[in-house]
């Protein structure tokens, strides 16, 4: 006959790891906030994003967001409409559940890559637009003479 657990001794590990589980999402946040703040000095001043979820159907989606939102860049739980650019909510990772902050973490080095990769294309914007400017003007010293 196998004997059932005493309440005694589930309450002793209940209480054990609630302790261990207030740690470890501590931790985890501690982890978030170290990881946001690399990202935001880093200076690259381009949103990017980890697509989580998305309706084709509907057009709704829901990813995780570098950018800036709420007059700061940080990391941001993004859900909205491809339909309507102005539906967006930003809500902040580090404010989010324990469970959000998890799929964060797993999110994370997706949208590292997502991160860089939209910088590289801005550059490529940048010196294109700079070349196009310095062409306007060379043209344009050259009408003067």
């Amino acid at each position: 006959m196998t004997k059932k657990p005493e309440v005694n001794d589930l309450d002793a590990r209940a209480r054990a790891v609630a302790t261990k589980l207030n740690v470890a999402s501590d931790q985890l946040t501690e982890s978030l906030k170290h990881a946001e703040a690399a990202l935001v000095g880093m200076g690259l001043g381009v949103w990017a994003r980890a697509l989580q979820r998305q309706d084709e159907d509907t057009g709704r989606y829901e990813s995780l967001t570098f950018g800036k939102a709420d007059g700061r860049w940080g990391l941001f739980f993004e859900s909205g409409s491809d339909f309507d650019s102005f539906d967006s909510i930003y809500t902040p990772v580090l404010e989010a559940s324990r469970e959000d902050r998890q799929q964060a973490a797993r999110l994370l080095p997706k949208l590292f890559e997502a991160l860089v990769a939209a910088a590289e294309k801005e550059v490529d914007g940048v010196e294109k637009s700079r070349t196009i400017v310095d062409q306007v003007a060379a043209a344009a010293a050259k009408a003067r003479r």
